[in-house]
């Protein structure tokens, strides 16, 4: 059921020190969902000293819900990774040609030298 919007606007009544307002009471709050909006929202007040009389303190929503409601977050979009196509590392034949090319310096050698040698 809808609460008539034109209901009076208390405070948490405070006349002597032992009335503390509870800072851990729950808050609730009234939605009308005819008018699309919070009513009024409700706060406990304990005595103290051992006493647990409490009494609910109404306020407008516009008041203190929207000042407490937090702002909606924005949803980032998640950019797609490209992937990076890997290159084929060419093996190296170098090493083997070197060798061969020593092989056939020295092969040119001992024929070069015996060569000489027979001169």
């Amino acid at each position: 059921m809808c609460l008539p919007l034109s209901f009076s606007v208390f405070s948490c009544p405070t006349p002597g020190a032992l009335r503390i307002p509870n800072p851990f009471a729950q808050v609730t709050s009234s939605y009308c969902s005819f008018k699309k909006k919070y009513l009024f929202i409700e706060r406990e007040c304990e005595q103290g000293e051992g006493h647990q009389e409490r009494e609910t303190c109404r306020l407008p929503a516009d008041y203190l819900y929207l000042k407490r409601k937090k702002k909606k977050k924005k949803k980032k979009k998640k950019k797609k990774k490209k992937k990076k196509k890997k290159k084929k590392k060419k093996k190296k034949k170098k090493k083997k040609k070197k060798k061969k090319k020593k092989k056939k310096k020295k092969k040119e050698e001992e024929e070069g030298g015996g060569e000489k040698g027979l001169k």
